[in-house]
């Protein structure tokens, strides 16, 4: 499968030929200070991962373990790299239709207070 992707001005744009693993969705305190919200995340594999517009992208380090990245242009959020094999991509980049499944909440005893899990899902 092929998957492609980009910022919301479209200066970043990605594409992944392989699978993805299901979105996870992030419920870290990490994650709403930087989205608003939870997060939606998506995990390929780094060598079916390629990447255009670079020089419209800024790294920064969010923790000693890991970086995340963002388009200078319009502020999208993209990408968190923990210097493994995988590159974590947001859900909410890539170009319709992606049909991938939530596999799984995580930090759910972190989430905000203003929407609720149903009971599967926490």
């Amino acid at each position: 499968m092929s998957y492609t992707g980009s910022c919301f001005c479209g200066a970043i744009r990605f594409a992944v030929d392989g699978p993805l693993l299901g979105v996870i969705s992030c419920h870290c305190l990490d994650c709403q200070k930087l989205s608003g919200n939870f997060n939606a995340l998506v995990v390929a594999d780094k060598s079916a991962f390629t990447l255009e517009g670079e020089d419209s992208m800024r790294w920064y380090d969010t923790s000693e373990a890991s970086r995340r990245s963002f388009c200078t242009v319009c502020g999208t959020r993209l990408f968190k790299d923990k210097g493994t094999d995988k590159i974590i991509i947001s859900a909410g980049a890539f170009d319709p239709p992606v049909d991938l499944p939530n596999a799984k909440n995580i930090w759910t005893e972190r989430k905000a207070s203003w929407y609720e899990l149903s009971p599967t899902e926490g």
